[in-house]
């Protein structure tokens, strides 16, 4: 399970059981001086359960220090995530048209974000470090509609220590910095031909050794053999979460696929060369 995952489900489970125990542009936080004020947003169903554990285990300040816990109570509890939409929220649409919705407008959800697995993008490891980083003042949720070719960003500020739900913006995927990639994805991840031609010939691989559960093994093999480990990868509507990363001119891409809460994590690098962009290493 990922190091997020594990973390978001610890402070859950701690807060539920009555402990006390998934940007970046700077370090220093920034404080709400908007005078506009937070509506509140009435639930329309009864909360479940899971909701009504959530919602106990947000009022823990400690839900806000990671942003991947603050996520994945936002995007699960109602009553908490109403709380956590700055009203009126600015909109932008593919066309440059901008509106500020207030809460009887507001429509958008980030229900995408509880399918079976989520996706992100960094062009180094070291990006992932940002997913530790408790000094982020920044995040952005993306949701890429590989086949509508459109991106919905959903931009976070920290605002007196809490995150909040700031603004919506609606884009083409080719007006991205991510456009030279993802139209490359998009063909790699619908496409079997495409996607075969789009292998490594020697593919760097890191799997679980069946024989132990704690050891990896590490090793190379022929393109062919990829759909026979790897069936299928994600496609459709996949998920971004950005904390600063820059894509512009990247000529590598690591795409992390995390199960949500069944431990699977997937890591696809691909490297871009003279014949384009290829898959040259895969993690599971």
């Amino acid at each position: 399970m990922s190091r997020r995952i594990l973390g978001a489900f610890a402070l859950f489970m701690d807060i539920c059981l009555g402990g006390c125990k998934w940007g970046g542009e700077t370090r220093t936080e920034e404080s709400a001086k908007d005078t506009t004020t937070t509506d509140s947003v009435v639930a329309a169903e009864p909360a479940s359960p899971e909701e009504e554990m959530l919602e106990e285990a947000a009022r823990n300040p400690r839900v806000d220090e990671l942003f991947d816990d603050f996520l994945y109570t936002f995007t699960r509890a109602r009553g908490f995530r109403n709380s956590r939409i700055h009203f009126p929220v600015t909109v932008t649409e593919t066309d440059g048209t901008v509106r500020r919705e207030n809460s009887r407008e507001w429509r958008d959800d980030m229900s995408f974000m509880n399918g079976e697995y989520t996706t992100r993008f960094y062009t180094s490891e070291q990006q992932s470090d940002y997913d530790e980083d408790t000094t982020l003042v920044r995040a952005t949720v993306e949701k890429i509609d590989l086949h509508a070719g459109t991106i919905v960003s959903y931009v976070f500020r920290r605002m007196e220590g809490k995150w909040m739900l700031t603004s919506c913006q609606h884009q083409h995927i080719e007006e991205s910095d991510m456009a030279d990639f993802l139209q490359f994805y998009s063909a790699f991840s619908t496409d079997s031909l495409y996607r075969h031609e789009s292998v490594a010939e020697n593919l760097r691989v890191s799997m679980m050794d069946p024989d132990n559960d704690d050891q990896k093994v590490d090793g190379i093999i022929r393109k062919e053999q990829f759909s026979t480990i790897c069936p299928e990868v994600p496609n459709g509507t996949i998920t971004n979460i950005r904390f600063g990363q820059d894509y512009a001119g990247a000529q590598t891409v690591l795409m992390q696929k995390t199960g949500q809460g069944n431990g699977l994590c997937e890591i696809f690098t691909f490297e871009k060369g003279r014949d384009g962009w290829k898959l040259v290493n895969y993690e599971n």
